[in-house]
């Protein structure tokens, strides 16, 4: 989902997004889909965290973003292991 259609989509029971303050790209391991995430600001002045899940805009809840950094985390252990084990 493009950052500009953000506006246009409805969030459930939330107010209309007024912009976007900052997008994150989301790393996830064997899924090629809802990998962007967003900081936005709302009609009401609220801040709010967006995802997609299988095209749709949902709210990015604190959970899965640790999830997702985690997630991050041990994929870069694994493969700077790999590196060291090749320098070796």
């Amino acid at each position: 989902m493009s950052t500009s259609m953000i506006g246009a989509t409805p969030i459930a029971n939330r107010p209309a997004v007024k912009r976007v303050i900052e997008t994150a790209a989301i790393l996830n391991a064997g899924w090629e889909m809802d990998n962007t995430g967003w900081l936005v600001e709302l009609e009401d002045g609220s801040l709010a965290a967006l995802t997609t899940s299988h095209g749709h805009l949902q709210e990015w809840v604190i959970p899965e973003m640790i999830e997702s950094l985690e997630e991050l985390k041990r994929s870069e252990n694994s493969i700077s292991k790999i590196l060291e084990g090749l320098k070796n």
